[in-house]
């Protein structure tokens, strides 16, 4: 029932977007202490991620009711209360105990144990050092290819990516310029790579109306930037003022891929396609083919499966994945199955903020 502030984090008292608010993250975890896990509705104040909420809304009715159907609503009797107190005091007591139970509270940084392979991160690409940087909730989480390791220390992100806000959509290193795009809701922020993989910020640009609030990844294929949303696909061009190409089908890029992405990125020449029902579909560009198709997330890609990653120069040597053309992810059995069991871990995890 502990909570635990890290006085590394860039604390503020303010409600806006330039720092992590104090107050917000501190009636979340509270919120847990008392028993309540995460919710997933973006009006909630335990909704997983962080996200700004303005003073006067920092607990919503929703979570007023959740907390109420664990202690009760308030009453106006002393003989009343003291009845509920009591009832209240068994039941945060076992509450407690499968929290203590079910929840990270300190990540495992080895193989598919890790947190961050059950859940879907806000943006994730190659940096220049080799590293996977891994975006989530405002904080950055380095995968380590060479040691088949997650790093154990994360950081706020905005101590290497000056100006990015919390919330991110996606992000991508455009190799051939040397640049990192990254994509909010509604603008693209463009950094440059400078000597010593030192990240410098160059500009913003607004996205067209259409593309708002749709992203939700964003890769580097053939030497081009592709943002993606749930079932298309469109080229972005960042030495054209972000101009945005006609969108099409994905499947006509990555043939027999069907059915909507949730998250997508690139670690080198392997693409990473992550679907609504938790499963990985992974492209080759050394084999034009995809060498994983539909396995689950949690075990599947090179951060989360104890393997080195697949982009090593090695998949020259792999077969592609034979699949059967019209194969839906969404419709496999099995899949529902795994989609289940990594929801019911996914509900019990630790947010970090």
């Amino acid at each position: 029932g502990g909570v635990h502030f890290d006085t590394a984090e860039p604390w503020t008292e303010s409600f806006d977007d330039t720092n992590i608010n104090l107050y917000i993250v501190a009636v979340h975890e509270i919120g847990h202490a008392l028993g309540l896990d995460h919710k997933y509705d973006e009006q909630s104040i335990m909704y997983p991620s962080y996200k700004l909420i303005q003073k006067s809304n920092i607990l919503p009715q929703v979570d007023r009711t959740d907390i109420q159907k664990l202690y009760g609503k308030k009453d106006s009797t002393v003989t009343s209360r003291t009845t509920k107190s009591t009832s209240t005091t068994t039941r945060l007591t076992s509450t407690r105990k499968s929290l203590t139970t079910t929840r990270y509270s300190v990540p495992d940084s080895s193989g598919n144990s890790h947190p961050r392979c059950r859940r879907f991160l806000d943006a994730a690409f190659k940096h220049p050092d080799g590293t996977l940087h891994a975006f989530d909730a405002g904080v950055l989480w380095r995968y380590l290819p060479h040691e088949k390791r997650w790093d154990d220390q994360a950081k706020t992100y905005k101590r290497i990516y000056p100006n990015l806000p919390n919330r991110l959509a996606a992000g991508v290193f455009d190799t051939g310029a040397k640049q990192i795009v990254f994509f909010t809701d509604k603008n693209a922020l463009i950094y440059e790579i400078g000597s010593g993989d030192r990240v410098e910020y160059k500009t913003k640009t607004d996205l067209p109306r259409n593309l708002h609030n749709s992203i939700v990844g964003a890769i580097y294929y053939k030497n081009e930037i592709y943002v993606i949303t749930p079932t298309m696909i469109r080229l972005f061009q960042t030495d054209k003022g972000g101009r945005v190409s006609k969108e099409q089908d994905i499947s006509r890029k990555f043939p027999g891929f069907t059915g909507s992405v949730k998250k997508a990125f690139s670690y080198g020449n392997s693409h990473y396609f992550f679907s609504d029902t938790h499963l990985v579909y992974i492209w080759s560009e050394q084999l034009n083919d995809w060498e994983t198709f539909g396995k689950p997330m949690e075990t599947s890609w090179f951060a989360c499966s104890g393997t080195e990653t697949y982009d090593t120069g090695r998949n020259q040597e792999r077969q592609p994945v034979r699949k059967h053309k019209h194969r839906r992810p969404h419709s496999d059995h099995h899949d529902h199955h795994h989609h289940h069991h990594y929801d019911h871990h996914d509900h019990h995890r630790d947010i970090h903020y």
